[in-house]
């Protein structure tokens, strides 16, 4: 086995390392929400647009404890802007583990500033 077999080896190894951390740490954050989730109001503070996705930061409050979270979305079904309100599901035993909710009628972010929608959760 030469050198350069190695390294590119060694580099596969630690690619498939690294997805297997990304794809553990999401199912667990998923689950943890899933178990006890609690849902709090957020504000939207960032907003970044990468190619055909756009990206927005927001933080709320559980007991007192600020928590932020981000998440990409969908651009061209809603405007979102900075200082909107939104809706967060999180962990009640981790709030680190957050998401925003989306409305299940066209997949836009439940924002409280927008026409109003029914909230269905599902347990």
């Amino acid at each position: 086995m030469t050198k350069k077999d190695i390294t590119y080896l060694s580099a596969g190894f630690i690619s498939i390392a690294f997805l297997i951390l990304i794809f553990g740490y999401a199912y667990k954050m998923k689950s943890e929400i899933d178990k006890k989730p609690g849902y709090a109001k957020g504000v939207v503070y960032n907003y970044t647009y990468r190619k055909s996705m756009a990206f927005v930061g927001y933080k709320f409050q559980v007991n007192g404890i600020e928590y932020t979270g981000s998440q990409s979305y969908s651009s061209n079904l809603q405007n979102i802007n900075i200082r909107d309100t939104c809706y967060v599901q999180y962990a009640i035993t981790n709030p680190e583990y957050n998401r925003l909710l989306y409305a299940i009628e066209d997949n836009r972010l439940l924002n409280i500033k927008k026409k109003k929608i029914h909230i269905l959760f599902l347990a």
